[in-house]
């Protein structure tokens, strides 16, 4: 349902200027080897020169984690989204998300609330809103497919993608497999906010000036 040709390469070193970062959560009930993962990832939109939206993934993680831990890392990635590693970062609000979103399930729910307690505000996801996981997939594909979602490439190689964003999309292109739905619902209910609150829309539905053309580069 997902193609890895529709997501777009950036191709340069540097980050694009963020308008807005989100944060996006599936969580699991447990850290059993059998469960599923818990995930995260946070991505950023920016403008093209013609002040169009676009979005960038700017991080992934996912993992296996009993509740304490993973209300750790929560509190980690709220505090810098590139905190994807094993030795925690020191805070650096200039790498904070704007909103941070929960899928409003399972585990999610009473996260929401510890990291409330904690001083960080996180917003429910309802994912049956939007249908089932098939239904929010097909929501979220034209936007993919017309190439506004864009991932970020390798600091000395401009045309492979970084490897956490080569990870995430080989991941996502598997759905409906079971082992990619974790990654894909973060997506998903990332996609859907940022549509719904107009901060990205499909290319059809602005106009771009004739004269704008740009080489684009296809995984």
């Amino acid at each position: 349902m997902i193609k890895k040709h529709w997501f777009r390469l950036y191709p340069y070193s540097e980050l694009p200027s963020l308008e807005y970062v989100l944060q996006s959560w599936d969580t699991a009930l447990t850290g059993n080897d059998d469960s599923s993962y818990s995930a995260c990832t946070t991505w950023g939109v920016f403008l093209d020169k013609y002040d169009n939206e676009n979005v960038i993934l700017l991080s992934s993680w996912r993992d296996r984690l009993e509740y304490p831990d993973l209300r750790e890392r929560m509190k980690r990635l709220a505090h810098d989204y590139r905190d994807t590693g094993v030795t925690p970062l020191p805070v650096n609000t200039r790498y904070q998300p704007d909103l941070i979103v929960v899928e409003a399930k399972a585990s999610g729910d009473p996260l929401m609330s510890e990291l409330k307690r904690a001083g960080i505000y996180a917003r429910p996801f309802i994912p049956n809103k939007h249908g089932d996981k098939i239904q929010r997939v097909r929501l979220i594909s034209a936007l993919i497919e017309s190439g506004v979602v864009w991932m970020p490439t390798q600091k000395n190689n401009a045309v492979k993608m970084a490897d956490f964003a080569d990870e995430f999309v080989t991941s996502v292109s598997y759905f409906p497999n079971v082992s990619s739905r974790d990654y894909v619902d973060t997506m998903t209910q990332a996609l859907i906010t940022l549509r719904d609150g107009n901060r990205i829309s499909h290319p059809k539905d602005y106009v771009e000036p004739e004269e704008y053309k740009e080489t684009i580069r296809f995984y």
